[in-house]
């Protein structure tokens, strides 16, 4: 087993392999997570795996707290649409949308930087 970089709680943590690679066990409210981006040790980037949920508007990229609170949950760029990917960039938290969008999300405070058209 790896380093733990995050945990919410004990709701869920964030490891470290010896590749350098993250990974993420557990659920955040029962939902499977997809990846993980701990920002300091006292909050972490979350995406929520998107096929957890069947409504249109799945806001599924959200910021959480060292107690397992959301601290910010990123707006949608269309509708219907979820996130699919997530990555960090020096820009910002790069998120990509089912409809093509790619977002630079303010990984502070889940603002958006910019977006782009990209499919």
């Amino acid at each position: 087993m790896g380093e733990i970089v995050f945990t919410a709680n004990g709701n869920f943590i964030v490891i470290r392999n010896g590749d350098g690679s993250l990974a993420v066990k557990g659920l955040y409210r029962g939902a499977p997570i997809k990846s993980a981006i701990p920002i300091g040790l006292e909050r972490c980037i979350i995406l929520i795996e998107p096929d957890s949920s069947k409504a249109n508007l799945f806001e599924n990229l959200l910021c959480i707290g060292k107690t397992g609170r959301a601290l910010w949950r990123a707006a949608l760029p269309s509708m219907p649409d979820t996130f699919v990917e997530t990555s960090l960039s020096e820009a910002g938290i790069l998120a990509l949308s089912l409809s093509g969008y790619c977002l630079v999300i303010d990984p502070a405070t889940g603002g958006e930087i910019r977006r782009d058209f990209v499919k």
